[in-house]
């Protein structure tokens, strides 16, 4: 594979981080026998405008089409147009945008000043188009900007200033367009975070680089040392000023030379403690780094800082403030370094008690040898080559994203941990009224999503009609023939992939259509049973005999043919190799629960954030007839417990209209289908979850949100199936002719004593159910059956 990672060359020349990655990168891709990679350098001096826009303009004239990947990680390097462009970002022209000078306007002249042979760079600068179509027309309206010169306004050309900066933002916007770019990624999630750094709604990997320096090693403990070009945001001042208010002994070392050099000597004094080093070795940095107390690093708003891994890799901790951006990413307080507040006292106080307790400074500098040593070139390599990473194909017959129903949420969150490490790709059906598209969703994980034919979608009505249910699914089973589409992207996919797994079995006659190989079926539930249950509801067997012959024989195909079964319980399990006759390798991944986005609310908080004395009962359920059939169920307990406000939320509530022919009790609303932002509101509110559930398969996903955002739970034995909550420790069981005289003992004052079950079933949740776990045993399992 042959890559070309693409950069400016600065006029005039300087060595620093960015050149630091550049050659690094290069050269340990060069080790690797399936790669040759070649550095493609530039001279882009940016003294003014004329030089930018050239500069942006030379790139952009690159022909680099005999590479397979081109990497861009700096302005204007990502001007250059590759079908397989990966941004890997360190920052942008920040004096154009994160520290451009507030005294400044950033307001372009009125069109009306403009002279008419500039109104189209006057429409561009005010709409930047995203898209790189506009770019020869923009290139065009540029130069006769730069031609004007003489003519117009001096300010108009001042760098930095309004016009500029708004050029700069269409230069970079056309740049970063999709889909000239494949993926857009970030040293740190300081410049991931950065306003108008990135298109928005565009997904932004994160992956921390190493660096190129070698022969870093523990040494000593002697002096306090810092090193880096001595400039205004590097702010060594406040380092000088922090060292002569502690008044430690051991003396501090600077590295470096720039312009503040001779401001920074005259702040020092000439006091002897202070020692300018100027500019150092890479030999000569290294045993600087090894015999150093600490490291003191305090740049105002780094993109990454080098000098701070330097200083973990040679076991030495970090001294470092909180506005200092990626360098407080990697250093933790009181773990890996300190990190304190922007000012001298804070510092001094830092330097103080590192200089006093060296035994502390040692354990620190350890811990953050520990983590530094896991980043290494080939992780890089593996995030940033797309050839380069495993790949795993999922089919499933409905879209993932975003996640709202429980088989979503499993497909989504198990695969976007996985993506961290592979690539991800989903091939699912959407509506013909929608567009085929191909969608990031997460960090390495794509959706490709095929719209389905309109021969197809009447197919599908009619037999949802003949059946009496909702038949997407089986349909897809049935009539693979009438998505072509969906089975040639299937056999493109599955082609070069690494692992193909099987998410549930409907999409099992079009796999097989397509793809002769392994895989491995994800069985969310016993599909026979669910479909069983289904369409026996509706009456006449033989109007629906064939469609459950159909789904059994595809669900027995899945389990015998496919060289791993995963299962989300142990009874799903059992059941599917009992029915189907099958000890099939296997593994158990429940259903999980992503904690870090559900705030967690103690039943004390809610008890005082309450603003009556009504408690507020949930129930959330996607139109599933095991949902359904609770749905009735509350209804009737509703009606039993009128000082209890119940609230139904999810697509369950349209089976009002279609399943349930009952009043509706004025004590219960139906929400229908909410937000993230409103499910979080409603975990948070809402005191008890109930889970009436009587039928069903897989494991409950909903309690595990419950239990994650401090509910209490209240359930039947079955509703809370799954094998990690234990009744009377983690939630109550009450079976459904039990509820409602339990529910009628429940009020504000009662629901305190069980904040001890509340707290159990949230440890629980967090030991057993997080979805980076899970997705971990998921890794495991598919590892050992490899589709290749």
């Amino acid at each position: 594979m042959k890559i070309a990672v693409v950069a400016p060359s600065s006029v005039p020349f300087v060595r620093g981080g960015a050149e630091n990655l550049w050659w690094g990168l290069v050269d340990s891709l060069n080790k690797r026998a399936d790669v040759s990679a070649e550095l493609i350098k530039i001279p882009s001096p940016e003294r003014n405008l004329d030089e930018i826009i050239h500069s942006y303009i030379d790139f952009a004239r690159l022909d680099l089409l005999h590479f397979d990947q081109v990497i861009s990680t700096k302005y204007p390097a990502w001007m250059i147009s590759h079908p397989n462009h990966v941004i890997y970002m360190q920052h942008k022209l920040r004096g154009l945008y994160d520290t451009y000078p507030q005294h400044l306007s950033t307001a372009i002249p009125d069109k009306r000043q403009f002279p008419r042979e500039l109104h189209t760079l006057h429409d561009f600068l005010l709409k930047p188009p995203a898209n790189r179509d506009y770019l020869p027309e923009i290139i065009r309206a540029l130069l006769t900007f730069l031609a004007w010169k003489q003519r117009l306004p001096a300010d108009w050309y001042g760098f930095p200033g309004a016009i500029s900066r708004s050029i700069v933002h269409l230069l970079d916007t056309v740049g970063q367009s999709s889909p000239g770019v494949k993926r857009h990624c970030a040293i740190s999630h300081t410049v991931a975070n950065r306003v108008g750094y990135f298109p928005a709604n565009s997904v932004v990997e994160v992956f921390y680089h190493p660096t190129s320096l070698s022969g870093l090693y523990t040494g000593s403990q002697r002096y306090f040392f810092t090193a880096s070009r001595l400039d205004k945001p590097k702010r060594i001042d406040l380092i000088i000023r922090a060292w002569l208010a502690a008044g430690v002994a051991n003396p501090l070392y600077i590295a470096g030379n720039g312009p503040c050099e001779a401001a920074w000597r005259d702040l020092a004094q000439g006091n002897p403690g202070i020692v300018f080093l100027g500019y150092v070795t890479d030999e000569q940095l290294a045993r600087y780094y090894a015999d150093a107390l600490a490291v003191i690093f305090v740049p105002e708003q780094e993109d990454y800082g080098l000098i701070t891994l330097e200083a973990m890799l040679a076991g030495k901790p970090v001294i470092t403030t909180s506005d200092a951006g990626g360098v407080t990413e990697l250093i933790k307080h009181a773990e890996t370094g300190w990190v304190v507040a922007p000012d001298v006292t804070s510092l001094a106080q830092a330097l103080t008690t590192c200089a006093n307790t060296p035994a502390l400074a040692a354990r620190y500098g350890a811990v953050a040898k520990q983590w530094a040593d896991k980043v290494s070139w080939n992780e890089l390599h593996q995030f940033l080559v797309v050839g380069l990473r495993k790949k795993l194909v999922v089919i499933n017959t409905f879209s993932v994203y975003p996640p709202v129903s429980g088989g979503q949420l499993r497909i989504y969150h198990l695969y976007r941990w996985l993506a961290r490490v592979w690539n991800v790709v989903l091939v699912t059906l959407v509506p013909a009224s929608h567009a085929t598209e191909s969608v990031t969703i997460a960090p390495g994980m794509q959706e490709i999503r095929l719209a389905k034919s309109l021969d197809y979608e009447q197919r599908e009505h009619l037999l949802s009609q003949e059946l009496g249910i909702s038949a997407g699914d089986i349909a897809a089973l049935l009539y693979p023939n009438a998505l072509p589409e969906w089975v040639n992207t299937i056999k493109t996919e599955t082609a070069n992939a690494d692992w193909v797994v099987l998410s549930h079995p409907y999409g099992y006659s079009a796999l097989r259509s397509a793809y002769a190989g392994a895989f491995c079926y994800d069985a969310h539930n016993m599909e026979f049973d669910l479909k069983q249950e289904m369409l026996a509801s509706q009456g006449d067997v033989h109007r629906y005999n064939d469609a459950l012959t159909a789904v059994e024989q595809a669900e027995r195909a899945c389990v015998q043919e496919s060289s791993c079964v995963i299962s989300c319980t142990t009874a799903d399990m059992d059941r599917l190799q009992h029915y189907y006759g099958a000890a099939k390798q296997g593994a158990i991944v429940a259903n999980g629960v992503d904690i870090d986005s559900i705030p967690f609310v103690s039943t004390q908080q809610r008890l005082t954030d309450r603003k009556d004395n009504r408690l507020k009962v949930l129930f959330m359920g996607s139109l599933h007839l095991p949902n359904i059939h609770a749905l009735k169920a509350i209804i009737d307990i509703a009606t039993q417990c009128n000082h209890l406000n119940f609230i139904i939320a999810g697509s369950v509530c349209r089976a009002i209209a279609t399943e349930i022919h009952t009043a509706i009790p004025t004590n219960l609303t139906l929400l229908g289908v909410v937000s993230d932002a409103d499910k979080l509101k409603l975990l948070h509110t809402c005191d008890i979850s109930l889970n009436p559930m009587m039928a069903g398969s897989g494991s409950n996903l909903k309690i595990l949100e419950a239990a994650a955002s401090g509910q209490l739970i209240i359930s039947t034995r079955f509703g809370a199936r799954g094998g990690i909550f234990v009744t009377g420790r983690d939630y109550i069981a009450q079976e459904l002719d039990e509820i409602p005289a339990f529910l009628n003992t429940i009020a504000p004052q009662q629901l305190a004593s069980y904040s001890h079950v509340v707290n159990s079933a949230y440890q629980q949740v967090r030991q057993y159910a997080d979805w980076k776990q899970l997705a971990a045993h998921f890794k495991e399992a598919l590892q050992q059956h490899s589709a290749t």
